[in-house]
């Protein structure tokens, strides 16, 4: 691949029209058809605007490597840091388990939501331990792996439970 063809792409993912890519460049839009055709070359300082306009390295718009984003802020927190650690440590089993938990956490409703609508969560405490006894069994063989959806199924359930409950 070329930089004209790579310029061709970009700017067809974007849905931009050449005469829109010129506007932007301060340049009509046979500028972007000649860079197009291959019949001219941008600047340096256009080339790092395009790269800028479309998101990329000029590397990757130069055709150089096919990294789009090869630098990766460092803007990371603590938090995430100490979840790096721990995770580091973690079996495959004990990861999968973590995924199917970060999966439940994500599908459940937030207390948020529930405070939003006008109804009071008794997440701390389940009082009846009928709910509890909804959790079926996982089986967790050699050949199978475990799924995540009556795990979380049956959280919904508790959830679902303990609204119904709030309502009487």
């Amino acid at each position: 691949m070329q930089f004209k063809d790579r310029l061709r792409m970009l700017r067809k993912e974007k849905k931009m029209t050449q005469m829109r890519l010129g506007n932007l460049l301060n340049y009509g839009y046979t500028a972007i058809a000649n860079y197009e055709s291959g019949r001219n070359n941008p600047c340096i300082e256009d080339l790092k605007k395009l790269a800028a306009i479309f998101n990329v390295s000029m590397d990757y718009l130069l055709c150089v490597n096919d990294i789009r984003h090869p630098y990766i802020k460092d803007d990371t927190s603590n938090e995430f840091n100490e979840v790096r650690r721990f995770y580091a440590k973690l079996s495959p089993k004990k990861i999968d388990e973590l995924l199917m938990f970060m999966e439940w956490l994500v599908a459940r409703p937030e207390e948020e939501e529930n405070i939003e609508k006008g109804k009071k969560s008794k997440t701390s405490k389940i009082e009846n331990t009928e709910s509890i006894s909804k959790v079926p069994e996982i089986s967790t063989s050699a050949y199978e792996q475990p799924s995540p959806r009556p795990i979380l199924q049956a959280a919904e359930d508790i959830v679902t439970y303990q609204l119904e409950d709030e309502k009487e």
